[in-house]
């Protein structure tokens, strides 16, 4: 008989880390993909036992819900917010119901932690699962195109280097910054930072640079061979030609223009008007980021599930009936979590 229970023991912990490397192995071509996991998994400054969800046949593990708590900022007020992570099943116990068991547990121990918010973020390949566990994608996924092909150098001393920890200080500074004004973002402390560069080390995808201005570090730069991720700069500099030095040294040879993922709360959009420039946004309220705001208690019957629409509106205000916090949510404001708060 399948028991859903909270993991005992780091043995419990390991069945499921294999379990979910297996799962997810295949979909993914980074070939440090094992070694990136086991930094996610057992360094995150959240790790513990207790935060592991499992479906046992016996002693077996054979499904797994990873819980990250995280604290967050909700429109500049903090929060406590449980993320969902990790979702999967061995394909053998497959089409049994035991993943939707795995996700009324994670209700259970919600509501049981007193948390303001679930978070998890879907695959494509399980669009429209989350929204029956009343889940919704808040994300705009937006993103600025400037427009640089005919762009000069700059006329700053401006350069770039390696991540540096003895300069935890400046990114969390200018990250607080750059980011001040977005509605939802994790609370980013130095453990925090030192986990972000953990994972770096194993994302040969990914590059962290710091930059600097007459020698002098005044932010970073988080981004792929495509698109830059983050960007946050300390408070007081023309951001222009840094962007322009960005453009140049790392994405002038294969691109004609800059894509960053930010949204209009970002401060570099105080800037925006030196460029030629587009912005897109994408909303799905089936997949993606999604979003569920924990009701103080479970309700469950037939009765509301046979009346429940699929709007995340109307998931605000039926919910808004057990929790207060429903009515902080503001649906008009850009919804989009930087790329290192997500997990």
């Amino acid at each position: 008989m399948v028991k859903i229970c909270l993991a005992e023991n780091i043995n419990d912990v390991n069945q499921a880390f294999d379990l979910a490397f297996r799962v997810f192995n295949t979909a993914v071509s980074n070939e440090d993909y094992a070694q990136c996991k086991k930094g996610l998994w057992f360094e995150d400054p959240s790790f513990s036992i207790e935060n592991f969800i499992l479906a046992k046949d016996n002693s077996k593990v054979i499904g797994v819900i990873r819980l990250v708590p995280r604290d967050f900022i909700l429109n500049k007020q903090k929060i406590s917010v449980l993320g969902i992570s990790s979702v999967c099943i061995d394909n053998d116990y497959r089409g049994k119901g035991i993943s939707n068991e795995l996700m009324l547990f994670s209700d259970k121990i919600a509501i049981e932690r007193g948390v303001n918010l679930l978070l998890l973020f879907a695959r494509r390949a399980v669009d429209h699962y989350y929204n029956k566990f009343n889940y919704f994608g808040v994300s705009n996924y937006s993103k600025i195109k400037i427009s640089l092909k005919e762009s000069s150098n700059s006329l700053l001393s401006i350069s770039f280097s390696d991540y540096n920890q003895e300069l935890l200080s400046i990114y969390s500074a200018a990250f607080d910054f750059s980011y001040e004004n977005y509605y939802l973002k994790a609370l980013r402390n130095v453990k925090f930072w030192k986990f972000i560069f953990s994972v770096l080390k194993s994302r040969k995808d990914l590059f962290f640079q710091t930059i600097y201005l007459n020698s002098i570090p005044i932010g970073y730069l988080l981004f792929s061979k495509t698109s830059i991720l983050e960007y946050a700069l300390l408070d007081g500099y023309n951001q222009k030609d840094i962007i322009v030095s960005i453009f140049n040294k790392y994405f002038s040879e294969s691109n004609n223009s800059l894509e960053i993922e930010i949204n209009s709360s970002h401060k570099l959009n105080n800037y925006l008007f030196d460029f030629d420039f587009t912005r897109s946004i994408r909303h799905c309220s089936f997949g993606g980021h999604m979003l569920k705001i924990c009701p103080q208690k479970l309700s469950l019957d037939s009765e509301i599930k046979d009346k429940y629409q699929l709007d995340f509106e109307k998931t605000v205000n039926y919910l808004g009936s057990y929790s207060d916090f429903a009515n902080q949510i503001d649906l008009s404001k850009s919804i989009d979590i930087p790329f290192f708060d997500q997990f």
